[in-house]
């Protein structure tokens, strides 16, 4: 284990000490960019996939615990966010998330291409007002390729496009996973400042951590207020 150093330990033992979450509205909004793809095997150099960018909102709370000098404080940190829109680039001529050539056979609940790609503006509204903890919530299932399951069900699940979904859902989470890290370091850099930490002390010690380790350090704190709120 990396040694932390004093400010990270002040900072983190302060929010893990916890004693309730109070949320509130968020402020912060932004763009995360997510992609999902996979070979696809009738054609060489083509893909199955969808690139996303995903706008989300901050959900602050207020944490109370201690400072660390022992002192009551109340932390007010990111520990959610809302999606606010989701957005698709358009499919090229090597990657498809709805193929033009898919037409609906009799018989079947499949939308195919054309109802598919009108409809597409009205299923991505289903994201919006999703909290991002719901969303990477969402088990999408795949085969050995990465191709989405069919006939998959759930509130995101488009009936008839399925696979479609599933990328759009799977290219959603990977833009969370960027707005998680980008939050968690902001949230610890202000951990540690209201700890006592200069800027370079907070940017050294964030260094010596790593990502991996700012973002489970961070989301395992907010969990933890979130299960003692």
């Amino acid at each position: 284990m990396k040694k932390l150093g004093k400010f990270l330990v002040a900072g983190a033992l302060a929010a893990v000490a916890c004693v309730g979450l109070v949320a509130c509205g968020g402020s912060n909004s932004a763009d995360y960019k997510g992609e999902y793809k996979y070979e696809n095997t009738y054609s060489a150099g083509s893909y199955y996939g969808v690139k996303v960018t995903v706008t989300i909102s901050d959900v602050k709370g207020n944490i109370k615990g201690k400072d660390s000098t022992g002192k009551d404080k109340t932390y007010s940190l990111v520990t959610d966010g809302k999606i606010t829109k989701v957005t698709v680039e358009a499919d090229t001529d090597t990657m498809h998330n709805i193929t033009p050539s898919w037409k609906p056979k009799e018989g079947s609940t499949d939308l195919g291409y054309e109802a598919a790609a009108a409809g597409l503006n009205d299923y991505l509204k289903k994201f919006e007002g999703k909290k991002v903890s719901e969303i990477m919530e969402i088990d999408v299932e795949t085969n050995e390729k990465g191709e989405p399951e069919k006939g998959q069900t759930g509130d995101l699940f488009w009936t008839g496009a399925t696979q479609t979904a599933g990328r759009t859902i799977l290219a959603v989470q990977n833009a969370i996973e960027e707005w998680q890290l980008s939050t968690a370091k902001s949230q610890m850099r202000k951990i540690l400042k209201d700890g006592g930490a200069t800027d370079e002390e907070a940017d050294a010690t964030l260094a010596a951590m790593g990502d991996e380790a700012i973002e489970s350090t961070y989301w395992q704190m907010v969990e933890l207020s979130q299960s003692q709120g």
